[in-house]
């Protein structure tokens, strides 16, 4: 429980940090550096979690990542997948609730980042403008990142809701 609450000291500590210095770097640099800098803490605070909490991966078959953009769909478990997935080799685009973005600190550096914010209440729209902003955020270098199940789900319940 100690590590833990260390792990989580430093998280938000940092996440308040680091989403000040994005805010305050995207008025002088190209969000894709901004992104750079997201995940060069994204990498250090995995590896503080690795080490205060024992918490260890493996990640196999990086080689089958392309170099251009490309679209990731996975299943939205718990935070460390939304974190991870933005280190790949491309910056990345995240769908991600409106909601975020109202939140102190972090929403305001996310919304620096080209994120695709949705109302998940307005199912229709929000699928055409995942698609026509999906699509202009490939073709800018971005790869896509989405959770289609919208929600945290554990991998046990199975696919759908």
């Amino acid at each position: 429980m100690i590590r833990s609450l260390l792990f989580y000291l430093i998280f938000f500590t940092t996440l308040v940090f680091v989403s000040i210095v994005i805010v305050l770097a995207s008025f002088v640099l190209s969000v894709k550096k901004c992104q750079m800098i997201a995940s060069f803490w994204i990498i250090n605070i995995l590896k503080v979690l690795k080490h205060t909490c024992g918490i260890d991966w493996i990640v196999e078959g990086m080689d089958n990542i392309p170099d251009k953009p490309f679209v990731i769909m996975a299943n939205h478990q718990g935070p460390w997948e939304s974190l991870f997935l933005q280190t790949l080799k491309l910056p990345t685009s995240s769908i991600i609730k409106k909601e975020i973005l109202f939140i102190p600190f972090f929403g305001w550096a996310i919304s620096r980042l080209k994120p695709i914010p949705i109302n998940r209440k307005e199912k229709h729209s929000s699928m055409k403008k995942v698609i026509s902003i999906g699509s202009k955020r490939i073709k800018e270098g971005y790869a896509v990142l989405i959770f289609p199940e919208g929600t945290r789900r554990n991998a046990e319940d199975g696919i759908g809701r």
